[in-house]
Order: C-alpha cells, then sequence, then structure tokens
C-alpha cells in the first residue's frame, strides 16, 4: 500500500516541479539576452512575445498561486508572516517588470533602435535576475519549511 504524502510535502513536491519548469522560460531569457546584439526588430518582436507568453501563462499564475495558497501557509509552518514578506515583494518587481515588458514590446513596434535595444535587454537581464535569485530562495527556505525540515533542500 502507498504511503499517504501531507498536503505540505505534496504542496512542497508540486513546488519543486514548478521551478523545474521555470528553468524553461529562464533559459529563454538568457538566450534572449545573450543574443541580443544580433537581434533585428522581427527577431526581437518574437522573443518578446515568448517571453511575454511564458510570463502570462506560466510565471505569473504561479505566483498568484504561491500568494494565495503556499505563502500563507509557509507563514504559519515558521510562525511569522514576515517569513514569505520578501517573497510577495519579488513577485511584485516581477509583475512590475513584466508590465515594463509590454511597453516596450510596443516600443519596439513603433520604432527600433540602439535605445529601444538597449532598454529591452536590460529589462530582460533584470527580469532574468530577479526570478533567478527568486526561486533560488524559495528552494533554498520554502521548500525545507513544506519538507518540515530546517536543513535546506539541494538540488
Amino acid at each position: 500500500m502507498a504511503a499517504l504524502l501531507s498536503a505540505d510535502l505534496l504542496e512542497g513536491r508540486f513546488l519543486e516541479d514548478e521551478h523545474t519548469r521555470m528553468g524553461h522560460g529562464l533559459s529563454m531569457l538568457h538566450e534572449s539576452i545573450a543574443n541580443a546584439h544580433h537581434m533585428d526588430r522581427l527577431e526581437a518582436v518574437e522573443r518578446i512575445t515568448r517571453v511575454l507568453i511564458w510570463l502570462r501563462r506560466d510565471l505569473l499564475p504561479h505566483a498568484a498561486w504561491e500568494e494565495a495558497w503556499l505563502y500563507p501557509r509557509v507563514d504559519i509552518e515558521a510562525g511569522s508572516p514576515w517569513a514569505t514578506r520578501a517573497l510577495h515583494f519579488e513577485h511584485q518587481q516581477i509583475r512590475e517588470l513584466a508590465e515594463l515588458l509590454e511597453i516596450q514590446f510596443d516600443r519596439v513596434h513603433e520604432r527600433w533602435g540602439s535605445e529601444v535595444a538597449f532598454g529591452l535587454v536590460a529589462s530582460l537581464a533584470r527580469l532574468e535576475a530577479l526570478i533567478t535569485a527568486h526561486v533560488a530562495q524559495e528552494d533554498r527556505f520554502v521548500v525545507p519549511i513544506l519538507h518540515g525540515s530546517t536543513t535546506p533542500s539541494h538540488h
């Protein structure tokens, strides 16, 4: 008979799986940044479109799930509402960068040049750095709380 897993353990495993999938989007961001100096307007539109689809379809709904379901449980388990306060703030920063990327997407359509390209690369790099750091913090601090351990997980 299979052992039943606690809801928190299941959520911890779900979070780990979600973070593994986030790697695809982060790879896409990294590739866009690395190849930015070769991009023309059409390539920029294509890459930003893929990033925006990933943000809307995967990353932002994932963040909403974390805020609605996961973080309240982590706060309860940790015994403090401050356990996830910085993570909430980072989600807000990610949302703001996603909105900025939407604005820059419109600028790519309006005009294309080195200034627009530079702003685009800067936004993509900020987004990549923030998401990478955020996922690392959750893996190091949130997942162990859900697993009922104070020892950080190692991937």
